[in-house]
């Protein structure tokens, strides 16, 4: 087969993330989607470097970001695995059962 059908997976509980940055002058925008996260390596006076965060993940079950998903008719859980573990929270569409 191809290289291309050699790293087909099945993606149906799969999710997406994206995170962005643009620097221009002394401007910077950021954008983060799903639960992925932007942060920035800052100099203190002394030279260490510290990690800054510069967004906030949009994880499904925290506070507020659950609500939303719920009242645009979304739903948020966990699926099971055959093993009996608990995966991560995901959302998931009003008519999809996984």
């Amino acid at each position: 087969g191809s290289m291309l059908q050699a790293l087909q997976r099945d993606a149906e509980l799969s999710g997406t993330t994206f995170v962005a940055a643009v620097l221009r002058g002394e401007d910077l925008w950021v954008a983060n989607i799903g639960d992925s996260r932007i942060t920035a390596g800052v100099r203190a006076p002394d030279g260490a470097i510290t990690a800054r965060p510069l967004s906030v993940d949009h994880k499904p079950d925290s506070a507020g970001e659950k609500e939303r998903i719920l009242a645009a008719g979304g739903r948020v859980f966990a699926v099971q695995y055959e093993d009996g573990i608990e995966g991560p929270q995901r959302v998931w569409l009003s008519d999809i059962n996984a």
